[in-house]
């Protein structure tokens, strides 16, 4: 399974939906993690430390949502929504 982590984007909010460890946990179940770049900055959590427990760390939210199963702090926004794919 693909798992996708995003900055995310409600103001005043700087959580990070998935923390390193939560990472190296999925990673050693063989599932592929995706984080957004600078999605752990609000948490003082540096892209390298997701990248040291087996995260790639992509460019922006179209990146993770090419595949999709997705942490997320907050309830889906409009923009978040309209990414999601049909049958996903």
């Amino acid at each position: 399974m693909k798992v996708g982590v995003l900055t995310e984007i409600k103001v005043d909010e700087y959580r990070v939906g998935l923390t390193p460890a939560g990472v190296r946990e999925l990673a050693e179940h063989e599932h592929e993690v995706l984080i957004e770049a600078g999605a752990g900055v609000g948490s003082a959590i540096a892209d390298t430390e997701y990248e040291a427990q087996g995260a790639r760390i992509v460019a922006n939210a179209d990146a993770v949502f090419d595949d999709l199963s997705m942490y997320s702090l907050e309830d889906y926004t409009e923009v978040k929504h309209v990414m999601i794919k049909v049958g996903e």
